[in-house]
């Protein structure tokens, strides 16, 4: 069900949008106006939304080289068999014996 309200549009304001109602094939300034504040409403949604992108994930301000992401990946990757080893070895320690031949990723001395 539609609600009425009354709405005050300077002059200046109504021209611009009579003369945008037969250029867009709008029957009636209502539907216009309808038209114009969903446009607005979903923009507005949008701008949200990125802005709660940028909080979450942040706006870059510098740029990262390809050997940079590298380094970075390579470190990741040396730390994690780090501590993959270091779990490897406990479960060993765990089990109370010797594994005759351990995992090719963890090579065990």
């Amino acid at each position: 069900m539609l609600e009425a309200i009354s709405l005050k549009l300077d002059k200046g304001l109504l021209k611009d949008i009579d003369a945008n109602l037969k250029k867009h094939r709008y029957s009636t300034r209502t539907e216009f106006i309808r038209d114009a504040i969903r446009h607005e409403l979903t923009d507005l949604e949008k701008q949200e939304l990125l802005r709660t992108v940028d909080q979450v994930w942040g706006a870059s301000k510098h740029k990262t080289s390809d050997e940079a992401l590298h380094a970075v990946r390579e470190q990741l990757t040396e730390k994690n068999m780090k501590e993959g080893k270091e779990k490897f070895r406990q479960m060993v320690k765990e089990l109370g014996g010797k594994i005759l031949r351990p995992p090719r990723a963890y090579n065990v001395k």
